[in-house]
Order: structure tokens, then sequence, then C-alpha cells
């Protein structure tokens, strides 16, 4: 996929499929946040709110810049201050174009199956369950097993 490429204040900025190390940058980023249920591009912005700007940094390359050799708090800044709200409204939405989330959930759902069945076989179940069944009273209720006496 061509890059998308947006002008800010001077500078061209590209938006393409996430590579690994943005993939670990955002985990870290999101890790507390809670995606409301049925968002489009406006209301994810939105529920972003100040995470947004740092989130642009991590997701956009500048353009002649290696990735890896971007200052993400310098450039978290920068487009805190001079990303129009419209613009930042479309890179989210240009995010999904740009990396199919539930096509990549689909792809590695089949690895999470194939992991947790090779988890099961080698190690069996991580789940107890009791193999005897609970107690019951003359009278049918459940017991624990104490008894009073009756004096």
């Amino acid at each position: 996929m061509e890059s998308i490429k947006y002008e800010i204040g001077g500078k061209v900025y590209t938006q393409r499929p996430l590579v690994l190390g943005q993939i670990g940058q955002l985990v870290d980023a999101l890790r507390d946040f809670t995606l409301p249920a049925r968002a489009n591009a406006v209301d994810l912005a939105m529920a972003l709110d100040d995470k947004l700007p740092g989130l642009l940094a991590i997701v956009l390359g500048v353009e002649g810049l290696p990735m890896q050799d971007k200052d993400i708090t310098a450039m978290t800044e920068e487009l805190r201050y001079s990303v129009p709200a419209e613009t930042a409204i479309k890179m989210v939405d240009d995010f999904f174009v740009c990396n199919p989330i539930a096509s990549l959930a689909e792809k590695t759902s089949g690895w999470m199956e194939i992991l947790t069945a090779w988890i099961l076989a080698k190690y069996g179940s991580t789940t107890s369950s009791s193999c005897s069944a609970a107690e019951t009273s003359p009278d049918g209720t459940q017991s624990n097993g104490d008894s009073l006496s009756g004096t």
C-alpha cells in the first residue's frame, strides 16, 4: 500500500501500515484505554482526547526519516499544536484504511486457537474442577459436611 501524506506546518507526514515497533508503542500507549462500543472515527478521536497527539506521533512517519529515528516526544508536542481537528479525524479514519484491524484480528485468531490447543496438549487443562459431588443431607439440602448437635 502506498503511504497517505499530510502536509502540516511545512513538514510532510506519512501514514502506512504499521510495523512491529509501532504496534508495541501503540500497545503501551493504549494500555488503559477502553474503546467505546460502535465508535466511528469522530467518536474515537473524542474518546482518545489528550492521547491523540501521542498516538499520531506513533503512527505517522516524517518523510525522509526512518521510523526508528523519529523523536516521538517532540513530535507529539509539534502535532498537538499544529494538526487541525478535522485533519486529526481524517488521520484516525486513514489509520483504519491502512490497518484493517478486523481483518488482522481474524487472521491472528487462528493463531490463538493453535497456540491454545498446543498449550493444552503440552501442559493439560489449567482449570481445576472437583471430582466429587456435593454432600446432600437427608432432607435434600446441600450440606458442607458439618453437623449440628441437637441437645
